[in-house]
């Protein structure tokens, strides 16, 4: 009767396959890098800081290119929701 290659050993010459990276750690390692805004250099934990910040006081997002977006009303909760609810920050 054929056996398997033996306690320990494994019959994928390749070896496991990596997994997949955490959501938490790949939002972590991006809120590391710096990004410009306004000419300035931020983090981005600064720049996630003022978009959640521009959300909860104007209704709006502002953008790294400047661009502009409006909140509804349904966005503006559902960003709550997600910002405190879910323990985001």
């Amino acid at each position: 009767m054929p056996q398997g290659p033996g306690k320990g050993k494994t019959n994928n010459p390749y070896g496991r396959p990596p997994k997949p990276r955490a959501l938490t750690t790949a939002l972590c390692e991006e809120l590391e890098l710096q990004f410009k805004q306004k000419g300035q250099e931020l983090s981005g934990k600064k720049l996630l800081a003022q978009i959640s910040i521009g959300v909860l006081k104007n209704g709006q997002v502002v953008l790294p290119n400047g661009d502009v977006l409006e909140v509804s009303g349904k966005d503006y909760l559902d960003f709550l929701n997600w910002k405190y609810l879910k323990g985001a920050g």
